[in-house]
């Protein structure tokens, strides 16, 4: 077997490893919040009204709940079947994952900071939750593989490609709208070096931006409405006020480390990592400058994402200053990291045949490459999600109050007040498990000595009325308790 054959086993073995954990998730998980509303509000319109954002919510991930409506269509209506959509979007991520990697030099240092995508814990748990996210993080992979191609001149329709899964990670995340006007961008760029003068210029600009005409026209009809909705309900509101660094650079270290604080200084160490690689990026666009002619180093992968990921980070603080917009956090950012790590593949890729660099990026590599896999191994837990972790105890628990329903013999349906995160949850499985035939619909009205269960975060314990009550279940890794009132 060759190396180059080694590495393509190693790289595919991994992806299909993921895979498997991917759909396990997805298939074990409690529907989460923010899933079960997309479900009970979206899912059940037609799609014409999920596409024009009738009853406006960022909640509705456009790409994703379509995807989710076909899905229950063939599927049925459970859990695995709606987040179907975004475990073949972790397929498709890898499958340019690896086509990347096929397309770069090949270095084995490459090979160990593209293989850290996958045993990222919060990116990995993005395909297996029906969200949005997890596809956009697909469909940017292909169009930055399909960019590549137009930029090489190896497919002619490359640059077509490109602009569709840019399209559709925008359909299915909307703050990716930065991302996709970036890359018009860059596209124009490419236009502007590429002509002569006069006449010339505008010419190219015109066959240059031909796809990229009817592709923006299309995603402006798709969005207009959508964008227009939700800004004047006031639903554009996850975000940070205090600045890039404080909200999207820190909300985005702190996802990586999946919440795990294994040291004081934990957050600094992270910092110093990105820093680093943030470093051979650099060197290597000056040693790209250094061996190429400009217009030839504008057309490298390495410049190409590093123009995107640049502009991205200008747009979301120009738009704060002249808008007031929020900036990304968390889940709504984190497709700046995926752009990173391609960014540093293709960074330690071109830096490989440098033989003064050699040790330091074999040694950065290894240590990216063994602390991820080390996290991701401390981290992943196929019941739980990071932005979700009450929900993890949902499933047990309707398990529980429905044995307790059992055993009580009772023709009465149960009234079971819960705190208010639990609503959209609990009704989903209403619907989707037959539980209305024992459960009454659950609201976000307080709670009140009339009901006969609480399910409740340890926190809102004290909310409950002045009544008697008995645990039935904890669940700690949830912080969640279910009590029954005694008085009744």
């Amino acid at each position: 077997m060759t190396i180059r054959n080694l590495q393509n086993v190693i790289l595919s073995l991994t992806a299909t490893i993921f895979l498997a954990l991917v759909f396990f998730k997805a298939y074990h998980a409690s529907f989460t919040h923010d899933e079960s509303l997309t479900y009970n509000i979206y899912v059940g319109k037609t799609y014409w009204e999920i596409i024009s954002m009738v009853d406006p919510s960022a909640n509705n991930h456009i790409l994703n709940t379509l995807l989710m409506k076909v899905s229950e269509y063939l599927f049925g209506n459970r859990e695995w079947a709606l987040r179907l959509p975004n475990v073949l979007g972790f397929l498709v991520f890898s499958i340019y994952t690896i086509r990347i990697f096929i397309s770069s030099k090949r270095s084995w240092v490459g090979l160990l900071v593209i293989s850290t995508l996958f045993f990222q814990p919060f990116l990995n748990e993005m395909f297996a939750v029906g969200r949005g996210y997890g596809i956009s993080y697909a469909m940017i992979l292909a169009g930055v593989f399909h960019l590549n191609t137009y930029l090489d001149q190896s497919d002619k329709y490359g640059q077509t490609k490109a602009l569709i899964f840019f399209l559709l990670a925008t359909l299915a995340s909307l703050n990716l709208i930065y991302l996709f006007v970036s890359v018009i961008m860059y596209i124009n760029v490419l236009a502007f070096l590429s002509a002569k003068n006069g006449m010339s210029y505008f010419k190219t600009l015109l066959k240059i931006n031909k796809n990229t005409f009817w592709v923006s026209t299309l995603l402006l009809i798709v969005l207009y409405e959508p964008f227009r909705l939700l800004i004047a309900e006031g639903q554009l509101y996850f975000g940070g006020s205090e600045g890039f660094l404080t909200d999207t650079i820190s909300s985005i270290a702190h996802v990586m480390l999946y919440e795990h604080y294994y040291f004081s200084h934990v957050i600094e160490f992270v910092y110093v990592m990105l820093g680093l690689g943030l470093g051979f990026i650099i060197w290597a666009l000056f040693t790209l400058k250094k061996t190429r002619d400009f217009k030839e180093m504008v057309r490298t992968p390495l410049f190409s994402v590093a123009f995107i990921f640049m502009a991205i980070v200008a747009g979301s603080i120009a738009n704060n200053w002249l808008f007031d917009t929020l900036f990304m956090l968390r889940r709504t950012a984190f497709f700046l990291y995926v752009l990173f790590i391609i960014m540093l593949f293709f960074a330690v890729d071109e830096l490989s045949s440098n033989t003064h660099l050699k040790s330091r990026l074999i040694l950065y590599s290894l240590l990216v490459f063994s602390l991820s896999a080390a996290h991701f191994v401390l981290c992943y837990d196929s019941s739980k999600y990071l932005e979700w972790g009450g929900d993890a105890s949902i499933k047990p628990m309707l398990t529980e109050l429905e044995h307790q329903a059992k055993s009580e013999g009772s023709t009465v349906k149960i009234n079971l007040g819960v705190s208010w995160f639990f609503e959209p949850s609990i009704n989903y499985y209403r619907k989707a498990y037959g539980y209305h035939t024992w459960l009454n619909k659950v609201t976000r009205d307080p709670f009140n000595a009339n009901q006969e269960y609480f399910f409740v975060i340890e926190e809102h314990k004290k909310d409950l009325p002045e009544t008697e009550t008995t645990l039935i279940q904890s669940y700690p890794k949830a912080n969640t308790l279910l009590l029954k009132n005694t008085r009744n």
